[in-house]
This record gives structure tokens, sequence and C-alpha cells, in this order.
């Protein structure tokens, strides 16, 4: 899977709900801050086998914070298949999301499609 160049959307079939990817990238900065007002829900992904990836998700929040204080926060911990790469463990992740209130975060694997949530 490639990485988000600028913003992605998706359609939930059953009109559930609209699903934007925006990229991290610092050139894409003023256009998130566009998105940040209207999302209900708003996923932070990290790589697990990045420690400055998962540092950075409080930067995230701060960011998400300044535009929305409403909106539910989830995080996704992804390359979870490289098991002898991860350097952030569950119990991390546990703590980071409780001080930062994050309400769900899950660890997935987007080469093997496997996926697990960390319960808080």
């Amino acid at each position: 899977m490639m990485p988000t160049e600028g913003v992605d959307y998706f359609y939930q079939a059953t009109g559930m709900y609209d699903r934007w990817d925006l990229s991290g990238a610092d050139r894409f900065e003023s256009l998130r801050e566009q998105y940040y007002p209207y999302g209900d829900v708003i996923t932070i992904a990290y790589d697990v086998t990045n420690r400055k990836s998962f540092e950075n998700i409080r930067t995230w929040v701060r960011k998400i914070r300044r535009y929305n204080t409403k909106a539910r926060l989830e995080s996704v911990g992804y390359k979870c298949d490289l098991v002898d790469q991860i350097v952030v463990s569950v119990a991390e992740d546990h703590r980071l999301a409780k001080e930062l209130g994050i309400h769900n975060s899950c660890r997935m694997s987007n080469k093997t499609g496997e996926y697990n949530f960390v319960t808080h």
C-alpha cells in the first residue's frame, strides 16, 4: 500500500460516513487544517517499527485539538507483521492512549490483513 499524497476520499456504501485520508507530509499541513474541524472521528496512524512515528502522536493530537476539541480520536499502529522490528509495545500504546484521550487503538498489517484491538 502506498502512502497518501494529499487527500484520498472513501465513501461507505451504507452512507453511514465519509472517510478522508489525509497525508501526514509537512507540505500538506494547511490542507489538513481545513479538514480537522469537520471530523467526528479522527484516526492517527503510526508505524510500530518507528519510535519517532509513535512519539509524534502527541504532536498530532495537539494539532487536531487546536481545530477540533470534540472529535473522537483513534490510533492505528501499522506494520504489526514485522514482529522482529516492533519497537513500540502494546503497553506503551495503551498508556499513551489513556493519557491523550484516544478512545480506540489497534494494530494492523496492510500486508497480511491482521487487525488487533488494543483495549483501554
